[in-house]
């Protein structure tokens, strides 16, 4: 169904205006999604980094307290004489008490890195003293923090404790005398809690906002904020994030976290801990004020697609008003009516459009008349033409009879000498309809050329070259051409004249053959008879008898010479 044009008009202002929204819409929107979403993640990034820094701070911090402590004089010196004291002797006391005096501050204090120090025998690796008493006395022979001590400070990063079932994370170094050797190691279990709370700093811009530390292995080091059970070093995450963590990479991803949530993950893989940071962000949460600017873009797009529809549907009105006056008046034009004005309007488009159709409208009723005197005498010229075309038709049909009605071979040719007319009389000798025979030549129709029982014919060839001389404007009679026709050598008195069209130029040859066989027969055998009378005659003169010739009323004809001797006559 096809749409009026002030719908046609609406319809176009519509669209337009609602592409170009589309379009400017779709570029707003991608463009505030991307930059909110490049600030988010710059955001995180700096935090992120802010809490890579403040934990290698911590850790640092941690190291240089445990190795301060490690290189205090008396604690080495009251280490050393526990060690080489006899078990509940003064002097293992006394030693032990002034150690325990000594490590005790490190812990107590508010501003302590540190839950718990102790020292072990190097040897057995029992502990000797211990800021918890429910420590002492084991031997921690086989933990990676007590082997690698004894050389030299080591971080022995969270593990699950085999005892207690708590994540730790111990430091341990070796206390040395005087002269390096190593009298004793020095312990510390870090305070996980600072770590966690260091891992868990809040922007506080977003409720969804959460980040934690894995280990090499994907497991949790720190408790994540949105999971309550407790799940450190318990459970491994197999995000998309951790992954890239786990391979040692740095970036930036937009996937489902732990929960299937998507999320915006920025994490970190911090070296020096072996440990890799997640920072992590709700997408719905984060790039809430872009749906809400895309709603707001429908709303604002909404209004002025409506805005356009009117305005367009009164713009199509002026439009077509005028033009629906006009269509009533070229219809009363259709119907007869010429007369008055077409429009009243003045000074626009369609006024001048009708005051040019009124001008048209006389043009047409001129025309009309003009048109009607031509086209009688059309009629009288279309009459004279039709009895022409018919004459000439009665008179083609006439010179077609006459031409198949003679019994002589009428052939036209073109420049190539292929076939353009012949009558029956050719194509009975060649054993073909007419129509057969042409746009081919002589040699494709089959004419026969070839000698036939030894006697002498012309050849096609010879034809030919009749033809061509012909063609060459000049005329060609022969008037005895050998030919084969069947299986018989036939004679024809052959004519070939040139065809030229209106500007006498040569446009083919006619040529016409008549049988003469008869003749050329008769005139053979009468040749023949009078050879054969001389013969006779010759005979009839030399012979020695006596001849005398009687016609056929008795009377002497002719006598030879032995007669006229006999007789005497």
């Amino acid at each position: 169904m096809k749409l009026r044009l002030a719908s046609r008009i609406v319809l176009f202002f519509v669209l337009l205006v609602a592409v170009l929204l589309g379009a400017v819409g779709a570029l707003s929107y991608r463009s505030g999604s991307e930059s909110l979403r490049a600030a988010v993640i710059s955001g995180m990034l700096s935090k992120a980094v802010e809490k890579e820094a403040a934990l290698n701070t911590w850790i640092e911090k941690g190291m240089d307290d445990i190795g301060r402590i490690a290189r205090h004089k008396d604690v080495v010196q009251h280490a050393a004489g526990l060690v080489v004291a006899a078990p509940r002797s003064s002097e293992a006391r006394v030693a032990y008490k002034v150690l325990l005096e000594e490590l005790e501050p490190y812990v107590s204090s508010p501003r302590s890195d540190f839950t718990e120090l102790f020292v072990m025998d190097a040897e057995s690796g029992k502990v000797l003293v211990s800021t918890n008493p429910v420590e002492e006395g084991k031997s921690k022979l086989g933990h990676t923090y007590f082997d690698n001590g004894k050389v030299d400070v080591y971080l022995q990063l969270p593990y699950l404790s085999v005892d207690s079932k708590v994540p730790l994370m111990t430091v341990g170094i070796p206390l040395r005398a005087t002269n390096g050797r190593v009298v004793a190691v020095l312990a510390a279990q870090l305070d996980l809690g600072q770590m966690s709370t260091i891992a868990l700093r809040r922007s506080g811009l977003y409720e969804t906002e959460d980040s934690y530390l894995i280990n090499a292995e994907g497991f949790l080091v720190t408790q994540p904020r949105l999971i309550r059970e407790p799940e450190v070093l318990r459970r491994r995450i197999d995000t998309e994030a951790a992954r890239a963590l786990v391979a040692g990479d740095n970036g930036v991803t937009l996937a489902p976290d732990y929960r299937g949530v998507p999320v915006i993950s920025v994490y970190r893989w911090i070296s020096s801990l072996r440990l890799g940071l997640l920072v992590e962000i709700d997408q719905a949460e984060a790039l809430a004020p872009v749906r809400a600017f895309g709603q707001s873009l429908v709303l604002i797009s909404t209004l002025a697609l409506l805005v356009t529809t009117v305005l367009a549907f009164f713009l199509a009105r002026t439009i077509t008003r005028p033009l629906v006056t006009l269509q009533e008046k070229v219809r009363r034009f259709g119907e007869g009516n010429i007369e008055g004005d077409f429009l009243n309007f003045q000074g626009d488009e369609v006024s001048v459009l009708a005051h040019e159709f009124g001008r048209m409208s006389a043009r047409v009723v001129e025309r009309t008349t003009e048109l009607a005197q031509a086209n009688e005498a059309l009629h009288l010229e279309n009459s004279r033409r039709k009895r022409a075309e018919e004459t000439a038709a009665e008179k083609t049909i006439l010179l077609s009879n006459v031409i198949n009605a003679s019994p002589d071979f009428i052939i036209v040719k073109d420049k190539d000498l292929r076939t353009r007319l012949c009558n029956q009389a050719v194509g009975r000798a060649i054993g073909k309809e007419p129509e057969e025979l042409y746009g081919k030549t002589d040699i494709e129709n089959g004419w026969p050329h070839e000698q036939v029982k030894g006697n002498a014919s012309k050849s096609i060839r010879g034809f030919e070259a009749d033809d061509l001389e012909a063609l060459a404007g000049n005329t060609v009679h022969n008037p005895a051409d050998p030919a084969n026709v069947g299986n018989e050598v036939c004679y024809f008195d052959t004519l070939k004249v040139p065809l030229h069209d209106a500007a006498g130029a040569i446009i083919g040859m006619l040529g016409v053959a008549r049988d003469v066989t008869a003749r050329k027969r008769a005139e053979e055998a009468l040749e023949r008879a009078n050879r054969s009378l001389q013969i006779a005659a010759a005979v009839i003169e030399n012979a020695s008898e006596g001849v005398m010739v009687i016609d056929a009323k008795l009377q002497i004809e002719s006598v030879n010479p032995a007669f006229e001797q006999i007789t005497g006559y």
